[in-house]
């Protein structure tokens, strides 16, 4: 009975192996981040044990306007690389968060995009006035490229605050943090 015993744990031990190892080789691989709004050193990283979701905090992704801050200031752009190992379409969940603050006769826009999956672009519109915490939720299928295959997937993530005809007042858009799950 205890020879049985210790060959149970023994291929329990080996199927949760075999089972970690298929779930890491099937997810997120490696993250890398450029533009305005994630400069490096400014972004936290999360990714979950079996690879499957992830989750980035943004502490400088702000597009602002009004007197005094540069036109340059008012769009502000992440490009997330991720490498991922799959061997079939994958499905991509995104949820961005983060908050609006747009006097009257302003607008603004959050994007988030894959630029090569079906059905991934969202476009997210804001019209002062406004002040709230916004979610914004998109899905796309990333088409694998090869069996098995490494794929690097681009996310673009923009916003863009624009004063309009208000001259003299103050606005911003920020993405405080992007979710991704893969199912």
């Amino acid at each position: 009975m205890i020879k049985a015993k210790h060959w149970i744990s023994s291929v329990a031990i080996a199927g949760f192996v075999f089972v970690s190892s298929y779930a890491q080789a099937n997810g997120i691989e490696n993250i890398t981040l450029e533009g305005a709004g994630c400069p490096q050193g400014s972004v936290g990283k999360s990714v979950s044990n079996d690879r499957q979701s992830m989750t980035l905090i943004f502490d400088s992704f702000v597009a602002s306007t009004g007197p005094g801050i540069p036109g340059s200031e008012e769009v502000k752009e992440c490009r997330i690389d991720l490498t991922m190992q799959n061997n079939d379409s994958v499905g991509v969940i995104m949820d961005t968060r983060g908050y609006v603050q747009l006097q009257s006769g302003m607008t603004g826009d959050q994007h988030q995009n894959i630029p090569r999956a079906k059905r991934s672009n969202l476009v997210t519109n804001f019209f002062g006035p406004v002040a709230k915490d916004y979610l914004s939720r998109s899905t796309a299928t990333v088409l694998a490229q090869g069996n098995p295959s490494s794929t690097t997937v681009s996310i673009m993530l923009q916003v863009a605050v624009d004063k309009g005809s208000n001259l003299t007042g103050q606005g911003q858009i920020t993405i405080d943090s992007l979710d991704l799950k893969l199912n």
